[in-house]
């Protein structure tokens, strides 16, 4: 619950597309991603994934990240 708000705000900033899964009603999703643990942060450009980390990340490294894929 305490990544979410460092999460939305980061996509805002940068004007990224934020998508939140709930895994319990998404097994699929689970599966197809091997989402093991929550919360876990893919991203992807375009449809491919180029990127995945378990955990919360901080908020520099998720900025880092987006800046980088972007």
């Amino acid at each position: 619950k305490a990544y979410k708000p460092v999460v939305e705000q980061i996509c805002n900033e940068n004007a990224v597309s934020l998508q939140i899964v709930d895994v319990a009603a998404n097994p699929e999703f689970v599966q197809a991603y091997n989402v093991s643990s929550v919360p876990t942060t893919l991203i992807f450009k375009g449809n491919q994934l180029i990127f995945q980390s378990k955990g919360a990340m901080p908020k520099s490294q998720l900025q880092s990240l987006i800046t980088t894929y972007k």
